[in-house]
């Protein structure tokens, strides 16, 4: 086991702790402030956004840690999560209560309070530096620094390591970050490929990429700054790139959450009848007080962007969780890359529930962690922190709240926990949310899936036989399910070699989450669940992994961070031509839904739930039907398009399936029925073998050739056809 590095406190570890850390994240947060104000100033949306969201991500909690104590690290990775709970928190209650109107005065008493503690903070920075000084000046010359430097003049020797690995290290880091996003503004507004974004982007971002790379494994032999700084920029030129390049996010699916969070906006409240989403509002309501705030008209901004920010928060989360069960700073932002690599070929980084609970989670085991001779107890701020995550997890996600408190339960039972009540405040916020909400747990949970895990594994939904999936689909499967196999082979090496308690912990920590399998399919993605709640702790295993020499653990890390990143490129890119989202297919889409009257149907050649559907705040008073039999009902003998489109209409006419019943109290006047077909849907259905390109476009074509429909929209990527008689 690697040896302990620094004697843990109450608040943090001794050798955690910087006043300049504390004053820096201070300077940062005020001047986000002042940036946002910039910009409600000058009536520039996004300027007043970019600062006004990231100082309530930064700044609220901050000074809510530094009031409490905190320090050093635990400020850094601490604040993200805290400020998320807020506001997450305040969301949940302006909806809830019908006082939208008080949300944009609760910010600012909000703002005020935690700007002026971030004051105090830099005043008491300045004093103590400056009484420093005083006490320095005029000491004997010879009076050796911390460093060894003298001590001239009674002033501070600032100086910079330059010992050829650090300058190496940074350069690499410096010049492979500045290639990565030079290349990704050069090819900005992508509309993707086959290739996708990896087809399509400069070579030069590669070479980038592997200076990075380099980088994060020099820094492995540094006990410097330099040691995070390349993963911390390996990490942002990850997601920056596809934020960057495409004007939307990538997933067609984040659409619908940009959706529920617009409804808020419109309506200052929510529904729970409407949809789940609006029965757990969280993250929606929070973002969309904070764009009320700022004058955003448009949340599609927060969700592009949304990746490289929640990534970043989660990095530091980890890295800190790792740092206390390790308590090596090298093997913490060793753990910390493995997780990187690995957690965001999950696609589990959109601007969803998952991804703020997700954070908020892993900081919860923050604050509960501890090692058994630590013998140290929750303070009232951690008490602050946990109460505050719990609360928010409750309202924001069904699912996260029960995995964590299965950790909880295990860090408990193996005398690893703060708290023996962890679970306790964790469980009962969401157990009562739930009961409020019951009728979406009766739907969504079933009787009979409980204590039947290979059922929870093969929901019926997943195990409906469809065409066989295209190549690129096959290949990015094994390439990540390859890469989750190579951190549980490492965790479990791990495991067998030490066999100590700690190592146990963390293995029951990750063995934790599987308890989902024997509860519930959620939605056919139990084993995906699974697997990205026992990631932190298989990457804090594996990162533990000592080949017992020192050339053997260059080698082996040489090779496996190498391997692992492809995997990343792989599993997380590979597939942008099916997934990203089109310009012309959201103008389509949004078309639709803010013009046609209340009740129409907007059928979607595609498959359900593939599509960017359901993006604005009218979603509920229209409804959106998938149909992908543009090949016919039997794939395996593919019809004419002309013949396709006739069954196509034979449904609509006859059997009327396409046309469910209304899906809003409103009366349903002048109801229409319309027809997209568009080209990431195309993307999907033909890399999924069932229908080709060309069959679709056929399949278009036919619509507008009929004299049944019109065309009402037709941008580069989709076209919006009306029926001229409604059924």
């Amino acid at each position: 086991m690697t040896t302990q590095m620094t004697r843990p406190t109450r608040q943090g570890l001794v050798g955690d702790d910087d006043i300049g850390v504390r004053a820096a994240v201070a300077c940062v947060s005020l001047a986000l402030l002042v940036f946002g104000l910039a910009g409600l100033a000058s009536a520039n949306a996004a300027l007043s956004a970019i600062g006004l969201f990231l100082y309530a991500f930064i700044g609220f909690g901050a000074a809510l840690l530094l009031a409490f104590g905190y320090r050093g690290w635990d400020v850094v990775a601490l604040s993200p999560p805290l400020s998320l709970a807020i506001i997450l928190l305040v969301g949940v209650f302006l909806v809830n209560t019908g006082t939208w109107a008080v949300g944009p005065p609760l910010f600012w008493v909000l703002a005020i309070g935690s700007a002026f503690v971030h004051f105090m903070v830099l005043a008491r920075t300045l004093v103590a530096l400056h009484s420093r000084r005083l006490s320095l000046h005029g000491g004997p010359p010879a009076k050796r620094d911390e460093d060894g430097g003298p001590r001239r003049h009674g002033r501070y020797r600032f100086t910079v390591d330059t010992r050829p690995p650090v300058l190496l290290a940074g350069a690499a880091t410096v010049v492979g970050f500045a290639i990565c996003l030079g290349s990704a503004f050069a090819v900005r507004h992508l509309n993707p490929g086959m290739s996708g974004l990896l087809g399509e982007i400069s070579p030069a971002w590669y070479v980038g990429l592997v200076l990075l790379a380099a980088a994060v494994l020099l820094g492995q032999r540094l006990v410097s700054f330099c040691t995070g700084l390349p993963v911390v920029a390996l990490q942002l030129a990850l997601t920056l790139t596809p934020a960057i390049v495409y004007d939307y996010p990538r997933y067609a699916w984040t659409a619908k959450h940009v959706g529920a969070t617009s409804y808020i906006l419109l309506h200052h409240s929510v529904n729970p009848k409407i949809d789940i989403y609006q029965a757990w509002p969280g993250l929606f309501s929070g973002v969309a007080w904070l764009c009320r705030v700022s004058d955003l008209a448009d949340p599609m901004g927060v969700a592009r962007w949304w990746p490289p920010v929640v990534d970043l928060a989660t990095l530091l989360v980890i890295r800190q969780l790792s740092y206390r069960v390790l308590r090596d700073p090298r093997r913490a932002w060793l753990a910390t890359t493995l997780f990187m690599l690995e957690y965001s070929t999950s696609d589990a980084n959109y601007f969803s529930p998952q991804s703020a609970g997700y954070l908020l989670a892993i900081a919860v085991f923050i604050v509960v962690f501890r090692h058994r001779e630590d013998g140290q107890r929750l303070s009232t701020g951690g008490s602050v922190l946990l109460v505050a995550m719990s609360l928010a997890l409750a309202s924001s996600h069904q699912l996260t709240p029960y995995l964590v408190t299965g950790v909880l339960i295990v860090l408990v039972l193996l005398s690893r926990a703060t708290t023996r009540w962890a679970p306790v405040i964790m469980l009962a916020p969401a157990v009562a949310w739930a009961v409020l909400r019951f009728s979406y747990v009766s739907k969504y949970a079933s009787l009979k899936e409980l204590g039947n895990p290979l059922h929870n594994l093969l929901t019926p939904g997943a195990a409906t036989r469809g065409p066989s999936d295209g190549t690129t689909v096959i290949v990015t499967k094994y390439v990540q399910g390859g890469g989750a196999l190579l951190l549980v082979l490492l965790a479990l090496a791990v495991l067998v070699r030490y066999r100590s308690r700690l190592h146990l912990t963390l293995a029951l920590c990750a063995a934790s989450s599987g308890t989902l399998i024997f509860a519930n399919s959620y939605g056919n993605e139990a084993a995906y669940r699974v697997e990205v709640f026992a990631l932190p702790w298989l990457a804090i295993l594996a990162a533990d992994w000592q080949p017992l020499s020192r050339l053997g653990s260059t080698v082996f890390w040489s090779l496996s961070v190498p391997v692992l990143l492809s995997v990343f490129l792989v599993a997380d890119m590979g597939l942008d031509f099916l997934y990203a989202e089109r310009s012309g297919d959201i103008t389509a889409f949004r078309t639709f839904e803010q013009s046609a009257p209340a009740g129409s149907i907007l059928i979607v050649i595609g498959y359900e739930g593939n599509f960017p559907g359901n993006v604005t705040g009218r979603y509920n008073v229209v409804h959106e039907e998938a149909y992908y039999h543009i090949a016919g009902f039997a794939t395996d003998n593919a019809e004419s398009a002309s013949s396709s489109f006739k069954q196509f209409m034979t449904v609509l006419l006859t059997t009327h399936q396409l046309i469910p019943a209304p899906q809003t109290d409103s009366a349903i006047v002048n109801r229409q029925i319309y027809v997209l077909t568009a080209q990431q849907p195309a993307a999907y259905l033909a890399e999924y073998n069932y229908a080709t390109l060309g069959q679709y476009g056929a399949f278009s074509t036919e619509f507008e050739g009929s004299s049944q429909w019109s065309v009402v929209l037709r941008t580069p990527t989709a076209k919006l056809f009306r029926l001229a008689a409604s059924p």
